[in-house]
């Protein structure tokens, strides 16, 4: 019999899809993906200092997000244009998560 590989349920267990998780551990991971890969309102909170940031800005992004930062002491995000940084108004937000290494 498989047992789950996060939880070791032997009842849940999820043969159709064969990663060695129950149905119970494969909601979960994908409610904990989602929350990680979300946009974030500016209104619900803000980066640390120093965080480089997927930014949406409505007036540009029609399209696709750019990379910035936000500024506290400033109370400003920024991003680099052209080699020179300048002031956007921001309305979500997302950290840029690197791959994980080996």
């Amino acid at each position: 019999m498989n047992t789950c590989t996060e939880c070791g349920s032997e009842d849940d267990y999820n043969f159709s899809l064969n990663i060695g998780l129950c149905n119970a551990c494969i909601g979960k991971k994908i409610e904990r993906l989602e929350e990680e890969n979300r946009w974030i309102p500016v209104g619900e909170r803000l980066p640390e200092e120093g965080v480089f940031c997927h930014i949406f800005i409505p007036a540009f992004n029609k399209c696709c997000p750019q990379r910035g930062w936000y500024k506290p002491k400033k109370r400003h995000w920024s991003t680099t244009t052209r080699g020179r940084e300048t002031t956007r108004q921001v309305t979500h937000w997302k950290p840029i998560t690197l791959p994980e290494g080996d």
